[in-house]
């Protein structure tokens, strides 16, 4: 009896020493995406299966198991917030250098090749340097780095139409280089082209069907003073008919903006000015406002406010822009605010902006 009693007592202290010595490092937990960086200088991206007081067992970004020494190991470190690792059996989508796209898995890589399999179950190879992208889960907002094995990077989208609010100029002024071209209501094309960092430029001309004239516009903009949190401008604008070579007008307009990309105020006066150089004894006032809501999402009211222009003013809107690397919309209800009608309350406001 005395000898089964100290076989138990030790078969449970061999136990207890058997989990104690695979219990999970707390320094590297499971479930997180890692960066193990060798003391070779390579670097291993994926998820702990197993911890040992001498190794670690490892699931890679590919699916494959692995096992690396502690004694190998240089550094351990989570993924960056917003970056993540493409696992195996994850739904990317692959554009090559030659500007094809597939839709699939990535079933190995390394630094020199990529092995993909697309959903119907072709499979092929490509050489690291014809991999122009992988983007996880075809949001296009996760692009591939470059870095090895398959390390993405969340992209945050920004607005390149933060010149503008649906149709009032901002205190902003768009990068040099950034060009796009916009149709309001579709009938209203105009191009802006970002010249230099303080100065820009849009100009277009309508495209009404059965119409024996057309509209043409102009716009150059000038930036006063550009910084994060504050941006001034100037803004004139000069529009008339094809048909008459008089009776264009124009519009000066200074505008500020305050705050930053997730939240900012626009506040903006203009003046009418005809082409005997008359000014309007009604200027106009703007109180705009922007509000990030998601990522490539942005909320925006425009408020127009015209004293002693008559009861019809002011007028107010709000709608939502949806903006992309290359593509954005905008969508907006309209009504002054005094106005008595019948049927649907609101005048729709349609944009849509293409960046090249």
């Amino acid at each position: 009896m005395r000898l089964l009693t100290i076989a138990a007592i030790l078969t449970a202290l061999l136990s207890l020493h058997g989990s104690t010595f695979a219990q999970d490092d707390p320094s590297a937990p499971k479930k997180d995406l890692l960066v193990i960086t060798l003391k070779d200088g390579s670097a291993v991206y994926g998820r702990i299966v197993n911890s040992y007081k001498n190794k670690l067992e490892l699931e890679t970004f590919s699916g494959e198991s692995r096992t690396v020494y502690r004694d190998e190991i240089a550094d351990i470190s989570p993924a960056s917030e917003g970056e993540g690792v493409i696992m195996k059996n994850e739904v990317v989508t692959l554009k090559d250098t030659d500007g094809s796209s597939f839709v699939g898995t990535v079933v190995h890589a390394n630094d020199k090749e990529v092995t993909f399999k697309t959903l119907s179950g072709l499979e092929f190879t490509l050489p690291r340097d014809k991999v122009e992208s992988i983007v996880a889960g075809q949001n296009p907002g996760i692009t591939y780095t470059g870095e090895q094995p398959m390390y993405v990077q969340r992209v945050d989208h920004q607005d390149y139409q933060d010149n503008r609010l649906f149709v009032s100029p901002t205190g902003r002024i768009h990068d040099a280089g950034t060009h796009y071209i916009s149709f309001y209501y579709i009938f209203l094309p105009a191009l802006n082209f970002g010249v230099a960092d303080i100065f820009s430029l849009g100009f277009g001309m309508s495209i009404l069907p059965s119409s024996d004239g057309q509209l043409w516009y102009f716009n150059p903009k000038f930036g006063l003073y550009q910084s994060d949190e504050l941006n001034i401008s100037a803004t004139w604008f000069s529009a008339g008919s094809t048909e008459r070579s008089t009776d264009a007008v124009h519009f000066g307009t200074l505008a500020s903006t305050f705050g930053d990309e997730k939240f900012a105020v626009t506040t903006a006066l203009g003046v009418g000015i005809d082409d005997d150089g008359d000014v309007s004894d009604n200027p106009v006032a703007v109180l705009g406002i922007e509000a990030k809501i998601g990522n490539g999402v942005k909320f925006i009211s425009e408020n127009f406010f015209i004293p002693g222009s008559g009861e019809d003013y002011p007028v107010i809107s709000f709608g939502l822009r949806w903006y992309g690397e290359h593509v954005a919309g905008d969508f907006a209800l309209w009504r002054p605010i005094s106005a008595d009608w019948d049927g649907f309350p609101f005048i729709p406001f349609l944009s849509l902006s293409y960046k090249f």
